[in-house]
């Protein structure tokens, strides 16, 4: 039997081993982040990643969001109730405050929190929100609006618009901005497109704030999506052109909010699609931004969607294209912990099991908000 190799040798090999399967591999300091971009993979558990791991790679491959070094699981219940909604479990990551289903940046008694681009506005940077649901679905919401319900669309935009005004918002839901919205949008310095084409040809250099509007309620699954339609991706570098040309630095929230969808009707084919669009933004990401050491990745869930159990295919290994066999327990959300992946500063604090929560408190320690005792995130108080 060969010898074993000394420790340095071993280390070295196991650092091959994952920059060859993980190209994108970032390495980062324990310096303070200048960014920070927060991937939400709505409904989105860990069988969901499973699947579309086996369909794109088999399943000895990796996804983008699984190359990234720290990884853990999240706990989402919310005040009240074990199984969240997306209000409820949006909130708690962008405020890091419990509450209860349906609201939007408050507490239970009407309370508001601050959020994490609340605080980036204070700090000098620019913020965004990209989304292939509605711009003002519960998600997005949560981490720009304060409302006692997240049916409330127009009081929403009229939360982003009179309030922290993001300076990128792209995705879905036009039928909410009604002509006065949009004037209203117009008169804070946004420019606003409704088209990939529009999108595509905007001189950035030229917009100070940039609100796009791709679809009439939610945008397409990525099965169906036309060329009217930017992908996931395309939407998120766009953000990243317009939010990159601040030298105090951003937050920027990127949700694939279908994937949510596609659990809810127990579509697979539809889900892994979803799953592989939202994977395709991350890589895009993480190897078009330069330098990754100032910026904080963070990658994760607001909860699972549809009780995804993977039980085939029996007697062969499943390649490359080839759909798992599943079961699905519920049209429903779950209560089932999620993922979490993180790289970057401040990222060596997730581990083992988390509460939503923490998300924002990874945030707010990265960006130098406040700090806590020996590098951990600051732990938030709850209802």
């Amino acid at each position: 039997m060969p010898a074993a190799p000394p420790p340095f040798k071993r280390a070295l090999s196991t650092f091959f081993i994952l920059f060859i399967s993980c190209p994108n591999v970032l390495f980062a300091d324990d310096s303070k982040a200048k960014n920070v971009i927060l991937f939400i993979g709505d409904g989105m558990g860990q069988a969901h990643v499973l699947a579309a791991r086996v369909f794109a790679h088999g399943p000895a491959g990796r996804l983008n969001m699984e190359c990234l070094e720290h990884f853990g699981y999240v706990t989402t219940y919310p005040n009240g109730s074990f199984v969240t909604d997306s209000a409820a479990a949006g909130t708690a990551m962008a405020t890091g405050h419990k509450t209860s289903n349906n609201i939007i940046g408050r507490g239970r008694y009407g309370q508001e929190y601050k959020n994490v681009l609340e605080l980036a506005r204070e700090m000098g940077k620019a913020t965004g929100l990209v989304t292939t649901t509605e711009v003002t679905h519960a998600t997005p919401a949560a981490f720009a609006a304060h409302e006692a319900h997240r049916a409330e669309a127009k009081a929403i935009a009229l939360d982003y618009l009179d309030g922290v005004q993001p300076d990128v918002i792209l995705g879905g839901g036009a039928w909410v901005w009604t002509p006065d919205l949009l004037e209203e949008a117009r008169k804070r310095d946004y420019t606003i497109v409704f088209t990939k084409k529009e999108m595509d040809t905007l001189d950035s250099t030229k917009s100070k704030r940039l609100l796009g509007l791709f679809a009439h309620s939610h945008m397409a699954f990525a099965t169906e999506q036309g060329r009217e339609e930017p992908s996931l991706k395309e939407m998120t570098l766009k953000a990243l052109e317009i939010l990159r040309r601040d030298p105090d630095g951003f937050f920027l929230m990127v949700e694939g909010g279908r994937i949510d969808n596609a659990g809810h009707n127990n579509d697979l084919r539809r889900l892994i699609h979803e799953v592989l669009g939202f994977d395709e933004a991350i890589g895009a990401v993480m190897a078009g931004l330069g330098d990754p050491n100032d910026t904080l990745f963070i990658i994760t869930a607001d909860h699972e969607t549809g009780g995804l159990a993977i039980v085939g295919p029996g007697g062969h290994l499943p390649g490359k294209g080839e759909m798992v066999e599943v079961r699905w327990a519920t049209k429903r959300h779950t209560a089932a912990d999620v993922p979490i992946w993180a790289q970057g500063p401040g990222a060596e604090a997730v581990r083992g099991k988390m509460d939503n929560t923490v998300v924002f408190s990874l945030i707010k320690e990265a960006l130098g908000v406040a700090s806590a005792p020996g590098g951990l995130p600051i732990k938030i108080g709850r209802e």
